[in-house]
């Protein structure tokens, strides 16, 4: 795997908050369970790839961000997918 590879997941998992936060809703369902997934594999990542803990970081406040300024309340459901160990409202079922 790439040295990359962890960046690329991020920048997929964002494109899915976009979406998320902008698009249409009847695919909701679908794009939390690849946002969720995504962020399981940054996860087993991150002993291979220090960096990625940044990364996953940084998913976090995007999550809290996205979550805080939607006016729609369509990422309401978005708090089963964080980070473990972040003091956020998020439950995550992965254990690092």
């Amino acid at each position: 795997m790439g040295p990359y590879t962890p960046f690329c997941l991020y920048m997929a998992a964002r494109a899915f908050l976009l979406v998320l936060r902008e698009g249409p809703h009847d695919q909701a369902d679908e794009h939390r369970n690849s946002l969720r997934f995504l962020m399981s594999r940054m996860h087993l990542l991150k002993k291979t790839r220090p960096y990625t803990e940044a990364l996953i970081l940084q998913l976090d406040v995007d999550l809290e961000t996205l979550q805080d300024t939607n006016p729609t309340g369509h990422l309401t459901a978005l708090n089963q997918v964080g980070s473990p160990g972040i003091p956020k409202p998020w439950i995550y079922p992965f254990e690092s």
